[in-house]
């Protein structure tokens, strides 16, 4: 979803429900089994170090394979989601949210809630991505319990935007007769690039949770 590329973090909103919001756990997950997919990532914007383009290795879920109609319907409800923000049509784009529709955007201190809000969420991202930026889908898989999972880069004239690969994941519902989108979760891809520093750190981190342990059990992860 998702959706949000680097453009909406000069585009921050206020949630009414921010301060009683909370992070939903993660999806449960995909029943997956390994096969291998070789492709290209489009024309990316010139300049130093970059890259050959390499095979790239997917693991796609069995309920995405073949013609399995549930799996199928969810991940074309993820397509045309994808389909209105390019066209920036936010009629069809609320006609594809459940009314309890939640979106946890990791670039936002708290998530989304309702309908309302998400719409609001998705109008501002349509504006920050201007006239001739678009999301394009590098690979989508479906899995059980009608969830869905995208890699997701954005273009801006058939040219790839550093920084601006993601990963959202759905949770799909049925309301009535139709399939909505009633979760999301989105997570973007940092421009900052600390490498093995950032393990680095993380190894210090447990080195004081495991010198300190009482102290550790005793603090509270903020939500």
């Amino acid at each position: 979803m998702a959706l949000s590329g680097h453009a909406m973090i000069l585009h921050p909103l206020q949630s009414k429900s921010m301060t009683h919001g909370h992070r939903l756990p993660l999806f449960p997950a995909l029943e997956m089994h390994r096969t291998e997919t070789k492709g290209h990532l489009p024309q990316a914007f010139t300049g130093k170090g970059i890259k050959k383009n390499k095979p790239l290795h997917l693991l796609v879920s069995r309920a995405a394979i073949g013609s399995s109609g549930g799996s199928d319907s969810s991940l074309q409800i993820i397509k045309e989601l994808y389909s209105s923000i390019n066209k920036k049509d936010l009629k069809s784009l609320g006609a594809l949210l459940s009314q309890d529709c939640f979106v946890d955007d990791f670039s936002f201190p708290q998530p989304f809630e309702g309908k309302k809000e998400a719409l609001c969420f998705f109008e501002e991202l349509i504006t920050s991505m201007g006239q001739n930026t678009e999301f394009v889908i590098e690979h989508i898989c479906g899995g059980i319990d009608q969830t869905a999972v995208v890699n997701w880069h954005l273009e801006w004239k058939k040219k790839q935007v550093p920084f601006t690969r993601g990963c959202s994941c759905y949770e799909l519902s049925k309301e009535g007769e139709q399939l909505v989108i009633k979760k999301a979760q989105v997570i973007i891809e940092s421009p900052v690039k600390p490498g093995g520093l950032a393990l680095t750190v993380f190894k210090g981190i447990n080195l004081i949770f495991d010198a300190f342990p009482g102290a550790t059990e005793s603090c509270r992860v903020p939500k």
